[in-house]
C-alpha cells in the first residue's frame, strides 16, 4: 500500500478484513479552508482516532505530543489495530490532521499506512455513501509499537541541525508567522523562526484539498534548494509539518523527521535562538 490512496482505491478495499479506517478529524484552525458542516458526517466503517485525548502525551502542556510506546500501544489496540492491519486515515478538511496520524504510525514502526487523498470531501464529491455517526463494537487488536527514533527530533537535535549543512529544516507555517510579522495563535510565544530554517507554507503542496502531483512536489522541493539533505519539518504544533513531511515522502525523499514540539515549544524556550 502506498503512502497515499485515492477514493477509488478505498472504495474497492473497504470490505478488506485487514483494513482499519481511521477518522482523524481535529477542530478547524484559521489556517485551513474547510466545511465545518461535515462534522457529523463519516465514511462507513471508520473508527475515531482521538488525537488530542487518547493519542497524546498527558505529561506535557504542549499540544498533541507523541505519547510513549506503551500508551500508544494500548490506545491502538482499543481501536482494533494489529501489526498486520492495513491502515487508511482521513480527515474532514481534505488534507489536514490525517498526515499527522500517518507520521505517528510511521514513527511507531507501522509501515502499512496511507492517507486518503482529499479526505472526506473527496469521498463525498465522488458520491460515496456516508453515515451520521460512528457506533460499532471493536475487537481489541494486538498492536506492538517499535519506536523509530529517526522519525522524531527534539529541540536540542533541531538546534544542532540548524547549523549543519547536511540537514534542512522546513517550517510549514505562514510567511507572516515565519518572519514574525503575524501574531502567533498561542499566547506567550515569540515571533520568528528557527535560524537556518526555510519556509514552505503547507498550503503550497496542496491543490483543491489534495496533494499536488509528484512532479509538482519534486519541483517545489527543488526550488526550495533541497538536494540530499535530511529534512526536519516543523510548524506551530506538529500537525501541518506532517503535511510537508508526507509531501516530501511523495516526492521521493526518505531521510525525514518531524520536530514534535515545533514552535509551541521553541517559541517559549529561553536559550534557543530566534530569527525574524
Amino acid at each position: 500500500m502506498n503512502n497515499l490512496v485515492s477514493v477509488a482505491w478505498l472504495s474497492d478495499h473497504l470490505e478488506d478484513e485487514k483494513l482499519i479506517l481511521l477518522d482523524c478529524r481535529l477542530a478547524k484552525p484559521k489556517s485551513v479552508v474547510g466545511d465545518e458542516s461535515l462534522n457529523g458526517t463519516f465514511i462507513p466503517g471508520a473508527r475515531s482516532f482521538d488525537l488530542n485525548g487518547k493519542f497524546s502525551d498527558i505529561n506535557t502542556n504542549l499540544p498533541h505530543m507523541m505519547p510513549d510506546e506503551e500508551h500508544f500501544n494500548q490506545a491502538a489496540k482499543k481501536l482494533g489495530i494489529s501489526n498486520d492491519s492495513k491502515i487508511v486515515v482521513y480527515d474532514q478538511f481534505g488534507i489536514y490532521s490525517s498526515p499527522r496520524v500517518w507520521w505517528m504510525f510511521k514513527a511507531m514502526g507501522h509501515r502499512n499506512i496511507a492517507v486518503l487523498d482529499g479526505g472526506l470531501p473527496a469521498w463525498i464529491s465522488a458520491s460515496k455513501s456516508t453515515i451520521p455517526e460512528l457506533n460499532q463494537k471493536i475487537k481489541e487488536g494486538n498492536f506492538k509499537a517499535q519506536l523509530q527514533k529517526e522519525w522524531l527530533a527534539d529541540a536540542s537535535e533541531v538546534l544542532e541541525r540548524s547549523t549543519d549543512s547536511s540537514h534542512m529544516i522546513i517550517d510549514a507555517r505562514s510567511a507572516g508567522r515565519f518572519h514574525g510579522t503575524e501574531p502567533e495563535p498561542r499566547e506567550g510565544l515569540k515571533g520568528g523562526h528557527i535560524p537556518g530554517s526555510k519556509n514552505l507554507p503547507f498550503q503550497e503542496v496542496l491543490q483543491h484539498g489534495k496533494f499536488k502531483s509528484k512532479e509538482d512536489l519534486e519541483r517545489i522541493f527543488e526550488q526550495l534548494g533541497v538536494e540530499n539533505e535530511t529534512l526536519t519539518c516543523t510548524c506551530g504544533s506538529g500537525v501541518t509539518a506532517s503535511i510537508i513531511l508526507l509531501a516530501a515522502a511523495l516526492a521521493g525523499y526518505e531521510a525525514l523527521s518531524l520536530y514534535d514540539g515545533s514552535w509551541s515549544e521553541w517559541g517559549q524556550l529561553d536559550n534557543y535562538p530566534v530569527k525574524n
